[in-house]
């Protein structure tokens, strides 16, 4: 990180010099972010300011494990703009966010999914916005633009994570991955069905594609429960959530071993047998789905 942080701040600095008078940053790029019918054929298409905000935090946080805070003020006030820039655009009658600014200066008339998700994300929503935003990632409106790639999903899902949204997650990935697998697919692939990238044809040009391994990662937080709670995954904490299974088991690489969990429900009894290799030391969570049941870990109940 020490080595990479002098990069960081370079290309924030740059990054900053496309932020316009609108407080949005706005460049001749291709601003692409799923393949679904987004308005990004613009300079200004506002989840790249919100990827900034991102960026921002991202360089924040840096600052505080290498404890060089040089940069804080510069970085806190240079998110504040851009935040106020994207609240500037929430539009109180769609409830939502427009995809971009046009050449002209007028508004797209687009809204999209991936607004709300990245200001849930990214901790630039108002209050009072909270609400239509979580409408926007469970029950968009009709018209609203909506995921149409792995890739997208990936940041989708986290924001669902942050706001508790775990079983709604799994729901995503049943929807969008079964038809992969009911197509014959062992991989997986760049676009779902939904998306762009099928022409009206067969539904994806690429079947192995990297960016749509978001199950990958969720299924082990979610299903199974492992999360690191410390660098290097030190610590970690098991917490299944059931998501309508009766039975889950599985292993997570980590960087200092495997650390294995087998799960299984009968009646109202949740038995949970969880192993990790020296040096990491585990713990147990509850959470809504394990509500009302009575719970066996490494066998110890706990109450």
């Amino acid at each position: 990180m020490r080595e990479f942080w002098p990069a960081v701040i370079q290309n924030l600095q740059g990054a900053e010099r496309y932020v316009n008078d609108q407080d949005l940053f706005s460049a001749p790029f291709w601003n692409f972010f799923d393949w679904t019918p987004i308005d990004s054929n613009q300079k200004t298409v506002l989840h790249n300011s919100m990827f900034f905000v991102g960026a921002i935090d991202a360089a924040l946080k840096t600052g505080q494990v290498l404890d060089d805070h040089r940069h804080d003020a510069w970085l806190q006030s240079l998110r504040q703009r851009l935040v106020r820039g994207v609240n500037r655009l929430w539009d109180d009658k769609k409830q939502a966010y427009p995809d971009s600014v046009r050449g002209d200066g007028s508004l797209s008339p687009s809204t999209c999914q991936h607004t709300s998700f990245l200001a849930v994300l990214f901790d630039l929503l108002e209050a009072q916005n909270l609400a239509a935003a979580k409408r926007n990632l469970l029950n968009p409106p009709e018209g609203m633009v909506r995921v149409g790639s792995p890739f997208a999903a990936l940041y989708q899902f986290e924001a669902m994570e942050k706001m508790g949204l775990e079983d709604e997650i799994i729901q995503e990935i049943y929807r969008n991955y079964l038809p992969m697998l009911e197509a014959g697919a062992t991989t997986v692939w760049e676009s779902f069905p939904s998306g762009t990238t099928g022409g009206g044809q067969f539904p994806t040009r690429s079947h192995c594609h990297a960016w749509s391994s978001a199950p990958n990662y969720f299924l082990p937080r979610i299903v199974l429960g492992v999360k690191a709670t410390a660098p290097g995954t030190a610590t970690a904490q098991i917490s299944p959530h059931l998501t309508g299974l009766t039975w889950a088991q599985g292993r997570v690489a980590t960087a200092r071993g495997t650390i294995s969990v087998a799960w299984r429900l009968q009646d109202d009894r949740v038995e949970i047998t969880a192993t990790a290799p020296a040096g990491v030391t585990l713990s147990f969570a509850r959470n809504a789905s394990l509500n009302g049941k009575q719970v066996v870990f490494n066998g110890q109940v706990i109450e």
